[in-house]
């Protein structure tokens, strides 16, 4: 059974208060007016505000995290940057200009610099909970699964009712193969929080590791409800339609994934290997082709994109695909046994046994699984001699 993604990860920002005696009635006006733009999402309306705020009070350190804020919302983290660095500069010891600044690092994929402003953050406020769940995020990013798991406790020890706190504890949970810890995790954050559409992706990939199949689609499409942009609960109902072998409700589940996120590669991954069950290989190669522009190192594209040239019988570059997903992974099962089925059928016998025997000695607790595909490959060759 194919995994689902557990990855709606949620990100806390505060919206910063200041007191009305530190500044002007005007700035005050535009600075509470943008917070509740802001709220609402109305993002350009909120920058607005703020830039208004700043216009009369330039020292106003809350109105340049509020429009960091925003433009970070707004797909702008370095923009949110140099608002953030006007904050600090104004005011050293705002946290939540640390934490936020934090969060547009980690975006820029600076996670060092990320980790110090969370860490600046707790220095200064040493019992912020949204701070403490963020930096268990980027723990859990750089797989750091105990040090984000003890992050979220932190978290729910200051605050009991933190639903994120819970469900990104679920993430963590799950990447240690905590399965059912995981679903208890995201179970308390649906109590807390029946609107989380993070909290439903998040449990159905774990209920789909266990093998309720029907669980994780219920999940799905109660994520879809309340947020049918949610990219990820599209893309694990996908999956679970293509483990079912509903191929064209797969394909079309894929397909508005990637629409909303054209940069997601498992997507395109995900669909390049349903168009080939359904035997559109030349639509499989986009795919396939499209999910390794995005993430070179992915060793299951290669793989795939093998097998979808051999669908259109074109072995020499098949080869050439298995033999990269093999680069990547020196322990790849399939691409050994591909590569292996090609070389028995150019009549490379000894060459193709070897690939078997490697691709049986990587097979691990799926061991039985290879034997049992190698053993078809063979007959296969044998009849198309």
């Amino acid at each position: 059974m194919r995994q689902l993604c557990s990855f709606a990860i949620l990100l806390l920002v505060f919206i910063p208060q200041v007191s009305q005696a530190q500044t002007s009635p005007m700035a005050q006006s535009y600075l509470s007016r943008g917070n509740e733009r802001y709220a609402k999402g109305d993002l350009d309306g909120a920058i607005s505000d703020f830039a208004a705020a700043l216009a009369f009070d330039s020292r106003l350190a809350p109105a340049y995290v509020s429009r960091g804020n925003a433009r970070y919302a707004k797909g702008d983290p370095t923009g949110a940057i140099d608002d953030f660095n006007a904050a600090i500069g104004v005011d050293p010891r705002s946290a939540g200009a640390y934490n936020s600044r934090g969060l547009a690092r980690q975006a820029l994929g600076d996670l060092a610099g990320a980790a110090a402003d969370f860490d600046k953050a707790l220095e200064i406020q040493p019992r912020d909970p949204e701070v403490f769940v963020n930096r268990g995020n980027l723990r859990t990013a750089r797989r750091d699964l105990d040090a984000a798991i003890a992050d979220y406790n932190r978290a729910i020890a200051i605050n009991r009712r933190l639903a994120g706190a819970y469900a990104n504890r679920g993430v963590a949970r799950f990447g240690k193969g905590d399965i059912d810890g995981a679903i208890a995790d995201s179970d308390k954050a649906l109590t807390l929080n029946p609107r989380l559409a993070a909290g439903y992706v998040n449990r159905a990939a774990a209920r789909f590791s266990k093998g309720d199949v029907q669980g994780a689609e219920t999940d799905c499409t109660s994520a879809i409800e309340i947020d049918d942009r949610n990219a990820e609960a599209h893309y694990n109902l996908g999956n679970i339609f293509l483990e079912q072998k509903r191929l064209d409700e797969s394909i079309a589940q894929f397909t508005v994934a990637i629409d909303i996120n054209p940069d997601l590669a498992p997507g395109y991954l995900a669909r390049g290997l349903a168009r080939s069950e359904k035997k559109d290989f030349r639509g499989a190669i986009d795919d396939l082709t499209k999910a390794i522009a995005l993430d070179p190192g992915i060793a299951t594209a290669y793989n795939n994109l093998g097998n979808a040239y051999v669908g259109i019988g074109n072995r020499q570059a098949a080869l050439s695909y298995f033999n990269k997903a093999i680069e990547i992974d020196p322990h790849f099962p399939l691409a050994y046994a591909n590569r292996g089925l090609l070389l028995l059928l150019q009549g490379k016998t000894s060459e193709a046994e070897a690939d078997f025997e490697r691709a049986i000695n990587t097979a691990g607790d799926a061991r039985r699984s290879i034997e049992e595909q190698i053993i078809r490959m063979k007959r296969f060759a044998e009849a198309h001699k």
